[in-house]
């Protein structure tokens, strides 16, 4: 049922604040939306739509957002052709990212209004679904298929081809289909489910990174209704347990949105309450860990412990607060309803889960550091989505489907507000360092809770409390919280207005001594505190009004109270006209405040970064006295601004002229009388000469008059003030100096605003007594009692638009008579046009006539805009001219004339050409709180207040937006009309005149002309769409021909010269580089032919004058920007690319063509037939002739040697590699003929080809000799060019030229591969007998070593599918020549080696999804794992068993060493076959594993240390490869027997022993297995060995035991049973009879045990309590417990430190319960140490839980404990160490005083002893 408020009616829709527009204005915007829509369809469904037009469309669809839908067929329409582009291929992708981007929000838009809202009841004519509804044909045609194929397409070519294509575009494409797709969802049938999960989970390899990638799609596209059964039939946890816990956290939570979905949709469904969980309680307890896991939540302090550093980073879990809103989500649609908000929640609800995270937060919200804002944003949205469900309940519009059994009840907000505010509490009070996150993340939910509240007595005085405090606190000016708590009362002011008043104002009078010059954030804070205060409230007096005896119940419609619920008592008539009486006060000091800081403040510098901040104070204070005095008596009003008047009448202030500038406008806009005031004082003292002024009191009284008269509206017509006004900007204007005259053309622009623009007063409300009432009454929307009205804006009258254009008439006459004079006069003339132009911003420049040019804001015939624009472009276009030539500087230079006469004055006529043009739009409405250089967005949300309840509902805007900021919205919305300018206007006429004019100035001399030109020719042509091309054939392309003609230039022209070069290259980067690809191949190679012919003409060898390199330097980076510029596009014709590629190469036969020139050519014809040879049908088209010429040049590059340049070299290699790739993927087509034709055939061109690129990696390896050449110039050329080949992560740091590396072996596979292909019989041979040489080399020689695995890897990876005979002969042939190389490698070396085992196996690039088509690789695979375990190849079938190395053997530093290589290698090799690759088989693997083993049995026990590291990394490796092979579970079976063996006599054996040296081989194995994520199982079950070896003598061992153990600790044991796991970690710690109690291994294997038993059950603590009754948690606990009375004081301390989490997570009567305990059993001797640790472990959890209830019981039990002499020792430590904990924070040390009695603290402080100096 809809409200009675008739707001309702008019936010019903998404778009709402248009519909308060003005009436005539409301008519012109629909009018021109419905026009724009139609007209931008029509260009994009027409079949010429060029890019450029396409662009435009999507720009003129973006602006009509602002507007009510129009016809719904008419989106549906736009909605299709955006489909249709978004999949258009061959659109770049810059334009379907803008039309994925317009596409996603109007898809949403159309279902909201359209479709009912899950869970809420239809508003209108919604329909139940989008099948039902009219966007039927919208749904039929959006498949999800296409979007995926679409997103995984791109994603594919960021990691395929070498060189590759640039990856920003296809990633920043992909990145933008995000939101798209995730639409996509709610438009996708449910019968789509299974071709979905099918389509997905075939791709989902556990082996890969691309699993995350494949998961969030499948989830992003899964319908809402297929969610419960996904979690029913357990296809959630088969996919959620596809990597193990930990593995990566961001996979492991984002599948909590199946079961998410699945408790809104059964909470929205309407059917009753039932008790049968989403999630089983097994599964429930575990997520519970897994997201207290992801958190790093502590496990004793704040501190990171020291348990976790084998944890995944936090950052790759969430991102941003999406994932913690997913998660706390779980929490707020799956909370059951409470009767009883005191009762035990039941076992295995979701209350009792909520409760027992709840407690485990507590330790963490009292913390600092950067961990802790993830606790924080947990609880943020938790508060969030519990209100939001709230408000969805209980509003009874648009009414909720919700079941009434399933619905919250009071008793729920009583138990939830129970559960979080301390927590919420604790946050803000005791945290410090952060404030704004913590403003932001601590003080919404405290709000959200106070709405709660507002229902429940108890509650709502606990809060109560907590923010008389808070007022308090503001009292004290060393206090931190200030901003946190101005911020919290700015959220809940429309609560505390009704309830607590008298603390509001209290609060205000505090706030205004944060008013400090001082400290500007502070005084914003405290500033915009005031905003929001006169935004809910009116500055009436109702101590003079006749007031109702009831004040209206409005707050029940904001706040989502049950209706079974009844508000707290709020304030009576009588305590609002006490209060009420105190705001005319408050609002006269706060004026005074404000005086008396702009007399303090310093003057802000135009330099320096934080001038725009301390203008941000006055901004604010000023909208805060507009509001004030807007909203109060006519008799305040007059005092203030009588008061205002005459302080500024006897003040000078020249450092505060904004300030109070600020002060007088928002005085102004309050009410024009006050302007008028100002004028005439301000007439009055400047009557007579100007000159008898000094400048500083001139500017403040023109600043001054100024701001009075830009809101002055008719105040301005009064009496002779027009006359008075015109005289004195004509006289400033004849002034001296240059400030005045300055000054006076302000005056004259804000004079024109005040006559012309829309500004408007009508911010506030109607200011009656019942809005007043209803205001303090708590109602913050408009909404309650005066209805929506079309805003009041001031619109000229005939009178002042007759005055306008008189100004503006002088005004142009003075800009004509001062352009023909002197440089002071020009000077004035130009800052006339520009005031002129801001002044008139909203009705010029426009050349429309009659009905057409009326302005936006006047129904008066505009002819202002046509005379403007005329007249002043023929001003500029011939004044211009006379402050520098717009000629070429060559022409200019030959013209006598000079390039750079005035500058300045030149750089400021032509940025006032793109006003003129343009239009100056700047913003004058509202601009209360624009601040120029500060973004605004940010000031307005210091004080602006959002609407809970739109987060609810799109359409529940209404209940708590104030009149004010609705008010603010219609007005922002009619400023961006007025801001926002038509374009489309023909380029002709003066338009285009003055397009030529800047072009010209693009060349000029001076680089501050030249810049300044090129930047205001790109905010042109944002205004002439399309006209980029004309500009560049009319206009660029001439004058660089001039450039190009006047190459032959002399020493005095040289300045001339490089200035055109560099004009021209700045021209065309911003400008017409990146869009000329946009219309083809050809269009985009005429483009850098122009450059190439420039370049060539600049550098042609023998010139006898040159050109500085800087100058030469933009063209390369000009050229580099344009090969980074290609993206997918329409080839086009390929018979003009190949002839301007054509006549690009046959500048390589002139004569005298440099070195460089060539780089560039071959650069820039490489990339343009790159993308027509990836198009079929194109490249049938090519010209062989050109492709023969082209790839000649590239082979002649190879076959130069050690002669070559280096960028040619590697330019050459890039391009050969990627033809050759595509001659083999596409064969038949002209490529793959002429490569055929042109590759060698006979011997001897390998080794030509190695010297050359031997050379060029010494420019990697050759140290300072090699640097400079790859650091020259043109290097950006070759890198753009060639791409960035990204080598992916390996365990191992990347080769130094890891990127030649890679694209040097790819083009030797293609090369071997070609030559095979062709039936070339000598390859092999050929490049045997190169490897030969280059292994010859002396080790110095390092690049011809890394050429010779860039070859031998190449090899290798293109032979890899050879038949077996084949591939044996060629590893008889080579392997002898690659086992010396490999002997002889030294660590540097190793590193290249283990890139050509990854290259040989996984190959240049890795497909996001594999091709089962692909040909057997097991043979290949074999091979290298024979050669890499044997050095030698015996077979066609050869076997991979890694010899044993023994330690007796003979030269053994040689013989390890070599094995450790292999080992190495060979880990290279696992890593690279847990890829399910189809072409290897298991079969393969397996044999590999099986060579393996023996040999890693033998090397974990090894006396080299990197022998057993590395052995114990590869069987680590190998057991992860294939984990249920049988030869892996044999292995597993001999590690657990080892374990056992080793594991009773280690304690025994000696440091040195061999013994011991196995051991520290076997901890590797599970230390490394535990990092990595597995083997979690046997490590525990093996435990007893960790234990003892950390119990040993030896100190390596025992140090690498406790690191296993404490990877051990935080792993996720989801394998066992609980009760089987807690029993086993409680046996842990059970010592044997036979041991010594005082022996030191006993002592450290206890102390290790109790530890683990900390830690594991910490880690399962969700699981160990939630199931059997939490017996798991009870059994591990009672074992730390007994291990407090141990006999030594290292067990019992470790153990204290073990259980102090758990002691921190149970209730106060149990802590309580336990304090008694320990002090009775204290009282017996022989207890005594278990009492003392007990309580000392009482009082560390409670210094970490901020003071808890229960910690005054644990002083007084361990005061009583401590008096007996064996413990006073004991009980000093434990009690130093908790006071300096507590005094480390003012805030926690506070609190720990006001909750402990006087006798408590005299407790503590006796028992604390004397303090030592480390203390």
């Amino acid at each position: 049922m809809a409200p009675a408020s008739p707001v309702w009616e008019t936010l019903n829709q998404l778009s709402w604040p248009y519909t308060s527009l003005p009436t005539e204005q409301k008519k012109a915007a629909l009018a021109e939306t419905k026009q724009d829509l139609e007209g931008a369809l029509a260009d994009l469904r027409s079949a010429d739509s060029r890019p450029g037009l396409i662009a435009y469309s999507l720009r003129r669809l973006e602006h009509s957002w602002d507007y009510g839908k129009e016809s719904l067929d008419l989106h549906v329409d736009i909605c299709l052709e955006l489909w249709r582009l978004v999949q258009d291929q061959h659109l770049h992708n810059g334009l379907r990212r803008k039309s994925a981007a317009q596409l996603e929000p109007r898809l949403r838009q159309l279902r909201k209004e359209n479709v009912t809202l899950r869970g809420m009841k239809p508003i209108g004519g919604q329909a139940p679904s989008i099948e039902e509804s009219g966007l039927k044909r919208l749904f039929g045609a959006l498949h999800w298929k296409a979007l995926v194929e679409i997103i995984l397409g791109r994603l594919q070519q960021t990691s395929r081809g070498t060189p590759v294509e640039p990856t920003s575009s296809s990633q920043h494409l992909a990145e933008s289909m995000a939101g798209l797709f995730n639409e996509l969802r709610y438009w996708t049938p449910a019968s789509e489910v299974d071709n979905i999960i099918e389509y997905f989970s075939s791709r989902m390899d556990p082996s890969q990174k691309s699993i995350v990638l494949f998961g969030r799609l499948m989830l992003m596209l899964l319908p809402a209704e297929a969610s419960a059964q996904l979690v029913k039939d357990e296809r959630l946890f088969k996919w959620w347990d596809m990597l193990p816990r930990g593995a990566n956290s961001r996979f492991s939570l984002m599948w909590t949105i199946l079961p998410v979905r699945a408790a809104k949709v059964r909470w929205a469904s309407g059917e009753p309450y039932s008790p049968e969980p989403v999630l089983p309680q097994d599964r429930l307890a575990a997520w519970l860990d897994l997201v207290a896991g992801t958190m790093c939540l502590p496990i004793d302090t704040g501190a990171k412990g020291e348990l976790e550093p084998y944890t995944e980073d936090c950052q790759w879990a969430f991102l941003g607060k999406t994932t913690y809103r997913i998660v706390t989500k779980y929490f707020t649609y799956s909370l059951e309803p409470l009767q009883d908000p005191m009762e035990k929640f039941a076992e295995g609800s979701t209350w009792a889960g909520l409760e027992h995270i709840c407690r485990r937060l507590a330790a963490c919200v009292i913390h600092n550091g950067a961990w802790t804002w993830h606790v924080r944003v947990f609880i943020s949205e938790l508060c969030r989505g519990y209100y939001a469900r709230t408000c969805r309940e209980r509003y009874a519009d648009p009414g909720c489907k919700a079941h009434e059994s399933v619905r919250l009840t009071p008793a729920c907000d009583q138990a939830f507000f129970r559960l979080v505010f301390p927590l919420v509490r604790d946050m803000l009070t005791l945290q410090t360092g952060g404030q704004d996150h913590l403003n932001k993340s601590a003080t919404l939910p405290l709000a959200l809770l106070c709405g709660l509240a507002a229902s429940s007595p108890a509650a709502f005085e606990e809060m109560r409390s907590f923010l008389q405090e808070a007022v308090q606190n503001l009292a004290d000016p060393m206090s931190p919280r200030h901003p946190s708590t101005l911020y919290l009362l700015t959220l809940i002011m429309h609560i505390l207005v009704r309830t607590m008043p008298g603390l509001l104002l209290e609060a205000g009078q505090w706030a205004i001594q944060g008013v400090d010059a001082t400290d500007p954030m502070k005084t914003m804070v405290s500033a915009g505190f005031f905003v929001n205060l006169f935004v809910q409230v009116p500055t009436l007096d109702l101590s003079i009004k006749d007031m109702p005896d009831d004040l209206p119940e409005v707050l029940r419609e904001v706040l989502p109270v049950h209706p079974k619920s009844e508000l707290v008592p709020g304030a009576t008539s009588g305590d609002l006209q006490m209060i009420t009486s105190m705001l005319p006060d408050l609002c006269h000091n706060l004026l005074e405040r404000f005086l008396e800081y702009v007399q303090a403040q310093p003057k802000p510098s135009k330099k320096d970064a934080m001038a725009a901040l301390d203008l941000a104070g006055p901004r604010l204070l000023s909208t805060a006295l507009f509001l004030a005095v807007r909203q109060g008596e006519p008799s305040m009003l007059e005092i203030m601004s009588d008061r205002l008047v005459e302080w500024v009448s006897l003040t000078l202030l020249p450092n505060a002229v904004k300030a109070v500038g600020m002060l007088i406008s928002a005085f102004s806009l309050a009410s024009p009388k006050t302007a008028g005031k100002v004028i005439d004082m301000e007439m009055r003292k400047l009557r007579g000469d100007l000159s008898q002024f000094g400048e500083s009191e001139l500017l403040w009284h023109f600043n001054a008059l100024g701001a009075a008269v830009r809101f002055g509206e008719t105040e301005i017509l009064v009496g002779s003030r027009p006359k008075q006004l015109q005289e004195c900007y004509k006289a400033a204007l004849q002034d001296k100096r240059k400030a005045v005259r300055k000054a006076g053309a302000k005056l004259l622009r804000r004079l024109l605003s005040g006559l012309t623009a829309p500004y408007s007063r009508d911010l506030v409300g109607d200011n009656t007594l019942n809005e007043a009432l209803h205001r303090w009454a708590g109602a913050r929307a408009l909404g309650w009692p005066t209805p929506v009205q079309a805003i009041k804006v001031h619109e000229p009258t005939a009178e002042e638009f007759e005055l306008a254009k008189t100004l503006c008439k002088e005004g142009i006459e003075l800009v004509k008579s001062k352009a023909a004079g002197s440089d002071e006069d020009i000077y004035v003339s130009l800052c006339l046009i520009k005031s002129i132009e801001r002044g008139l911003a909203v009705v010029a420049p426009d050349e429309r006539e009659g009905e057409a040019a009326k302005p936006l804001i006047s129904t008066l015939p505009n002819d202002l805009g046509p005379l403007l624009l005329n007249e002043f472009s023929e001003v500029l276009l011939e004044l211009c001219p006379k402050l520098g030539s717009p000629a070429h500087p060559f022409a200019s230079a030959a013209a006598g004339g000079d390039a750079s006469n005035r500058p300045k004055l030149l750089c400021k006529a032509l940025r006032l050409i793109v006003g003129i043009v343009k239009g100056e739009r700047r913003p004058e409405i509202p601009d209360l709180l624009q601040i120029r250089g500060f973004d605004s967005g940010t000031v307005r949300n210091h004080v602006f207040s959002e609407s809970f309840t739109s987060k609810v509902h799109f359409m529940g805007v209404w209940r708590d937006l104030s009149r004010v900021w609705y008010n603010w919205e219609v007005l922002t919305l009619m400023n961006r009309r007025a801001q926002r300018r038509p374009t489309g206007f023909k380029m002709n006429g003066v338009r285009k005149k003055l397009a030529e004019l800047l072009v010209g100035y693009a060349y000029n001399a001076n680089s501050m002309v030249s810049c300044v030109a090129t930047e205001m020719l790109g905010l042109y042509l944002k205004v002439h769409y399309g006209s980029k091309t004309m500009l560049q054939n009319d206009f660029v392309a001439p004058l660089q021909e001039q450039s190009i003609a006047g190459s032959s230039i002399g020493a005095d022209q040289v300045h001339l010269a490089e200035a055109a070069l560099e004009g021209f290259a700045r021209t065309c980067a911003r400008l017409l580089v990146v869009s000329c690809w946009r219309r083809g191949v050809a269009s985009a190679l005429a483009t850098t032919e122009l450059v190439i012919r420039t370049l060539h003409a600049y550098t042609e060898e023998g010139r006898t004058v040159t050109v500085k390199p800087s100058s030469l330097t933009t063209l390369f980076e000009l050229l580099s920007k344009w090969i980074g510029g290609r993206t997918a596009t329409n080839p086009g014709d390929v018979g003009a690319a190949c002839k301007v590629a054509g006549s690009l190469l046959a500048m390589l036969k002139k004569p005298g063509v440099h070195w460089r020139t060539k780089v560039c050519i071959l650069a820039v014809v490489g990339p343009a037939l790159r993308i027509l040879h990836s198009d079929v049908k194109a490249a049938r088209e090519l010209d062989p002739e050109l492709l023969r010429l082209w790839l000649s040049e590239l082979l002649g590059c190879l076959a130069s040697g050690t002669d070559l340049h280096p960028q040619l070299a590697t330019l050459a290699v890039g391009e050969l590699s990627s033809a050759l790739r595509s001659a083999l993927k596409y064969p038949g087509l002209p490529l793959d003929e002429v490569l055929q034709s042109l590759i060698p055939r006979e011997p001897g061109s390998l080794s030509q080809v190695a010297k050359t690129l031997s050379a060029l990696h010494q420019g990697f390896l050759g140290g300072e000799s090699g640097a400079p050449a790859q650091a020259d110039m043109v290097q950006c050329v070759v890198r753009a060019c060639t791409g960035r080949v990204g080598v992916l992560h390996l365990a191992w740091r990347s080769c130094p030229s890891g990127q030649s590396w890679m694209v040097h072996s790819t083009f030797f596979q293609s090369y071997v591969a070609l030559c095979t292909k062709r039936g070339d019989t000598h390859i092999v041979e050929e490049i045997a007998d190169v490897l030969s040489k280059l292994q010859a080399q002396p080790k110095s020689e390092a690049e011809d070593h890394v050429v010779f695995l860039e070859i031998l890897g190449g090899l290798l990876r293109a032979a890899r599918r050879w038949p077996k005979a084949k591939q044996f002969e060629l590893w008889r042939r080579i392997a002898p020549i690659a086992a010396e190389e490999l002997k002889a490698a030294e660590e540097e070396n190793v590193r290249n080696w283990r890139f050509l085992v990854y290259y040989v196996v996984i190959g240049p690039s890795r497909r996001l999804k594999l091709r089962d088509d692909k040909p057997s690789e097991d043979s290949s695979v074999l091979n290298l794992a024979t050669f890499l375990a044997t050095s030698k190849i015996e077979s066609e079938d050869p076997t991979p068993n890694l010899p044993v190395v023994v330690a007796s053997n003979e030269d053994n530093e040689a013989s390890s060493y070599l094995h450790v290589t292999r080992l190495r290698l060979m880990l290279v090799l696992l890593s690279t076959l847990q890829r399910q690759a189809p072409a290897i088989s298991d079969d393969a693997r397996i044999k590999v594993i099986q060579g393996l083993i023996p040999a890693l049995k033998g090397g974990i026990g090894h006396p080299y240390k990197s022998m057993r590291e590395e052995s114990a990394k590869t069987m680590n490796f190998a057991m992860q490869l294939r984990g249920q092979a049988p030869c892996v579970l044999e292995l597993k079976t001999w590690l657990s027997q080892q374990s056992q063996q080793l594991g009773a006599i280690i304690r025994e054996a000696s440091k040195e022993s061999d013994t011991s040296t196995a051991c520290e081989g076997l901890v590797y194995v599970f230390l490394f297995g535990l990092i990595g994520r597995h083997l979690r199982r046997i490590s525990m079950e093996n435990a007893d060995f960790l234990l003892n070896a950390a119990a040993a003598d030896a100190h390596q061992l025992k140090m690498l035991a406790l690191m296993a153990l404490g990877a051990l600790g935080m792993s996720p044991q989801r394998s066992y049973n609980n009760d089987e796991l807690s029993q086993h970690l409680v046996a842990l710690t059970q010592a044997t009879s036979s041991e010594d109690a005082n022996a030191a291994q006993r002592t450290r294997r206890l102390g290790s045990g109790a530890r683990l038993l900390g830690a594991t059950t910490m880690r399962h603590y969700f699981s160990f309590t939630l199931t059997n009754n939490g017996q798991a948690t009870s059994r591990c606990f009672d074992a730390l417990v007994e291990l407090l009375g141990d006999s030594r004081v290292e067990v019992r301390t470790t153990s204290q430190s073990a259980i102090a989490p758990f002691l921190g997570l149970k209730t106060t009567a149990s802590c309580k319960k336990m304090a008694k305990n320990f002090a009775a059993i204290g009282a017996d001797a022989q207890h005594l140490d278990r009492a003392v640790h007990g309580l000392s472990a009482l009082l560390r959890a409670a210094g970490s839980l901020g003071v808890p209830e229960w910690l005054g019981d644990v002083i007084e039990a361990l005061s009583k404990v401590g008096q007996r002499p064996q413990a006073k020792k004991e009980v000093e430590k434990t009690v130093q160490a908790f006071m300096k904990q507590q005094q480390q924070s003012r805030d926690v040390w506070k609190r720990c005083q006001q909750r402990l009695t006087e006798d408590q603290m005299d407790l503590l402080k006796a028992r604390q002893g004397t303090m030592s100096y480390y203390s």
